[in-house]
């Protein structure tokens, strides 16, 4: 009878998924790079953006995720939409800050049309990541929308 009952219990276990998180950290953290202005994420970020060769084709949100000391953890792409929207996964964006131990992170996204002026839908999406962050005391620091031309700062801006 023993035998049958822990058979059971084996093939309901190996019906539940296996959960696991795994951040593979490449650069020791005496050689990362340390943010200390928005034109340094806006080279950083910039090359990622032409290199996709979306920049005037479609809008990518993408995310910088900081240490401490304003050092960078890593980038992610979040999502790739159309040319005038991409939806922002905002549970997405917090599950990789917590996986890094991020204590901050600067959000971005282009604008294919290269107009800089932070939309009404950029602000309110901003303002949703920033009251989630709260949730995990993981703070936003900034949210740059890109051109091929430049840059706006929302947090030089007072937006943020």
């Amino acid at each position: 009878m023993q035998v049958k009952h822990i058979k059971k219990e084996m093939e309901t276990v190996s019906k539940v998924a296996d959960v696991r998180a795994v951040y593979s950290v490449k650069v020791p953290a005496k050689d990362r790079i340390q943010i200390k202005s928005p034109d340094a994420v806006y080279n950083i970020l910039r090359p990622f953006y032409m290199d996709s060769g979306f920049m005037e084709q479609k809008e990518i949100f993408s995310c910088l995720y900081l240490d401490r000391s304003n050092k960078i953890l890593g980038t992610a792409k979040i999502s790739e939409g159309s040319s005038c929207a991409t939806i922002v996964d905002i549970p997405y964006i917090f599950r990789l800050a917590i996986l890094m131990n991020a204590s901050s992170v600067i959000l971005c996204h282009n604008h294919p049309s290269g107009n800089l002026n932070a939309s009404e839908p950029d602000k309110q999406i901003t303002k949703k990541i920033i009251q989630a962050g709260g949730l995990f005391d993981i703070q936003i620091f900034d949210h740059l929308i890109i051109s091929s031309d430049g840059f706006l700062s929302m947090q030089s801006e007072g937006l943020i």
